[in-house]
């Protein structure tokens, strides 16, 4: 589910220099951790199927 960020510009323009850094650094983490489950979930995608078609489920 997408949704839409919880800052309004008139919060994000009060935020001093430091916190906005380090708001960007915790959305870059935190867009790197979905990337990773992201290609892990397709990585193991093809072990699924295998083993549905072992067990018959």
């Amino acid at each position: 589910m997408i949704r839409s960020s919880p800052w309004h510009p008139e919060e994000l323009a009060a935020m001093s220099i430091p916190a906005l850094a380090r708001l960007r650094d915790e959305c870059e983490m935190r867009l790197a951790a979905l990337d990773a489950a992201i290609s892990l979930r397709s990585a193991l995608a093809p072990v699924a199927e295998f083993e549905e078609l072992m067990t018959g489920a």
